[in-house]
């Protein structure tokens, strides 16, 4: 006895005079994988076998085997053209889009070094100016 459906197979095959059942099933899991059951099932009980491996990947054609191995002439090239020899130091170089983020926040740490230096000139010239003004608060205790 077999059945198909889109989403899961069945085989099975009896023989009543020992006592034995054999079976497979297959279903798609939550990870879209295909795995299949294989089972056995005699007067000792049920005896199940999931089998976990995938399908064989397809060979690659021609044309994507042909792709495949310029990108990786292409990529040892260029990793090649990058090696530093052995010894010397590399240093990061900043580009323009840095250069650029850089002076902004200098020129803003800058504007706001100067609004607070301004702030706390005029704090200290109030606090200049009311010290000689200042009348004492006495509290009176009952």
């Amino acid at each position: 006895m077999a059945y198909v459906n889109r989403n899961k197979s069945k085989n099975q095959a009896t023989w009543p005079y020992m006592f034995l059942n054999t079976s497979s099933y297959s279903y798609v899991d939550p990870r879209y994988q295909i795995r299949t059951v294989e089972y056995i099932a005699d007067k000792n009980g049920f005896h199940p076998v999931l089998n976990k491996s995938p399908p064989p990947l397809p060979s690659d054609t021609p044309v994507v085997a042909a792709a495949k191995n310029r990108h990786l002439v292409q990529f040892a090239n260029i990793a090649n053209a990058h090696n530093a020899a052995p010894g010397t130091v590399v240093v990061p170089v900043d580009s323009v889009a840095v250069n650029r983020a850089k002076d902004k926040h200098f020129l803003l740490y800058q504007k706001i070094a100067e609004e607070h230096a301004r702030i706390a000139a005029q704090l200290e010239a109030e606090k200049l100016a009311n010290e000689g003004t200042a009348q004492p608060i006495l509290l009176q205790q009952h």
